[in-house]
């Protein structure tokens, strides 16, 4: 940069071409914001016609208690692992491999996490759903036996949204960083619409644990297969890697633990309220 140049866009590059390049960056941004504020928007509406739906299906009994019990601990799982959070921890690692020109060495980053991560989630599922009885006991002591045993039953069906949430945070993480927005924006939108549409189809039938399908049906497809499909029109690259040793996957685990642990400790209060809460 000299006196002459304090912009420090180089000599060579005209002033209306580095005017060019910021608009457009601008627009990108713009564009970007829009897209997850409406998202985010519909959600929150969506949100809203979910639980009228319950209310509306099923009303307000034990029955709907332990439904909302029953996601005290996939929501404990998905804290713990901080999965709507891997943006924040993911991006940069991936976008540091791309700013130094090495995207390969990036994908390999991704593969790891995945890998090792997406086997540690299996694990961590597997074992909620071996102790959800005991579990369930320690989250809604108030309950009755029946009441525990519903909640049981729910929490067992939910559980494995939480692989979905996990491997589509990753797989959203990536497209963000390749300034790919939409096909991430649509994920809770699609979550919410499966378990609408799920509850009111099957509640009939099911009662409340239509919801509970729902619940399972909107992550399998909103937060899992959507999120493959954009992933690989990203350029998204996985081959199966346990390399724990890589700078990369250190630097991930470095960044990720602190926000799980943040996020783990800020669940507690909800836990806390639905302890008290299996009382009434």
């Amino acid at each position: 940069m000299s006196a002459d140049n304090p912009t420090n866009i180089p000599d060579s590059i005209p002033a209306n071409a580095a005017d060019k390049t910021s608009a457009t960056l601008g627009r990108q941004i713009a564009g970007a914001t829009a897209i997850v504020m409406a998202s985010v928007l519909l959600s929150r509406l969506l949100g809203f016609w979910r639980e009228w739906a319950v209310a509306h299906q099923v009303g307000s009994n034990a029955t709907t208690d332990a439904y909302y019990a029953a996601f005290t601990l996939p929501d404990f799982l998905n804290y713990l692992v901080a999965a709507g959070s891997l943006s924040v921890t993911f991006i940069p690692v991936f976008s540091k491999y791309m700013a130094e020109k090495n995207e390969e060495e990036g994908w390999r980053v991704f593969s790891i996490v995945v890998s090792f991560m997406g086997l540690v989630m299996i694990g961590v599922v597997i074992l909620a759903e071996i102790f959800a009885p005991k579990i369930v006991s320690l989250i809604a002591p108030g309950f009755g036996a029946a009441e525990k045993a519903h909640v049981v039953s729910l929490t067992r069906l939910m559980l494995p949204a939480q692989f979905c949430f996990y491997m589509g945070g990753i797989l959203s993480a990536v497209q963000y960083a390749k300034n790919r927005f939409i096909v991430p924006s649509l994920a809770p939108l699609v979550y919410n619409a499966g378990i609408i549409l799920c509850g009111v189809l099957l509640s009939s039938r099911l009662g409340i644990t239509g919801f509970a399908v729902g619940v399972l049906v909107g992550a399998i497809v909103g937060n899992f297969l959507l999120q493959v499909y954009g992933a690989k029109r990203a350029g998204a690259k996985f081959f199966f890697s346990l390399n724990v040793r890589h700078p990369g996957f250190i630097l991930f685990v470095k960044l990720a633990v602190p926000i799980m642990l943040a996020l783990s400790l800020a669940f507690t209060d909800d836990w806390i309220i639905r302890w008290f809460g299996s009382y009434l």
